[in-house]
């Protein structure tokens, strides 16, 4: 990832992610509420219509509101950041922690990525709406440095249950609070 990108999801050249601290310590941070493995999606639209539909049920959300927020998101500038890896996110009424969702398409599929690449992984956050702006912005930080590890997304894609996906999670959690 470009330092560029790096700084504009609240990183610096010279820090990474908060270790442990802020409102949303790492090792929650990186630990998807649900992993879905090989979703036959049709596009970036199709992609968000899954999330939505997906942590609405997890957290009995108006799943046309999660929609809006992210689709709202996503027309302001793609949220794909290349590598084949897009990080959509919104902020959302009704949850009180964050939400993290993991997808791996079957097919990588279009998302308007900065290097023109299709995406395969994708990793959904929604957050508090009246949350912590900065916690939230060292979250897409985070959460972006792990996703362009090439180790780390040749982990995700060889992984063959959302239990090694989860173990891959974890253990750059623990890494990274280390």
């Amino acid at each position: 990832m470009s330092i560029d990108a790096t700084m504009a999801m609240g990183g610096s050249r010279d820090d990474g992610p908060a270790k442990g601290q802020g409102a949303y310590p790492v090792e929650r941070w990186l630990d998807p509420c649900e992993i879905q493995l090989d979703v036959d999606l049709h596009g970036r639209r199709h992609a968000l219509e899954f999330v939505a539909a997906t942590i609405g049920g997890i957290h009995g959300l108006d799943r046309e509101a999660v929609l809006r927020a992210l689709w709202r998101r996503e027309l302001v500038g793609s949220t794909a950041i290349g590598c084949g890896v897009a990080i959509p996110h919104a902020r959302i009424e009704g949850i009180a922690q964050p939400a993290i969702l993991y997808l791996r398409a079957k097919t990588p599929i279009e998302f308007a990525a900065p290097d023109a690449k299709p995406v395969r992984h994708v990793l959904a956050i929604v957050v508090p709406a009246d949350g912590d702006a900065e916690a939230h912005l060292q979250l897409l930080a985070a959460v972006a440095s792990m996703l362009t590890e090439r180790e780390f997304r040749e982990r995700l894609a060889a992984a063959e249950d959302p239990r090694e996906i989860r173990r891959a999670f974890a253990d750059f959690g623990r890494k990274a609070a280390a």
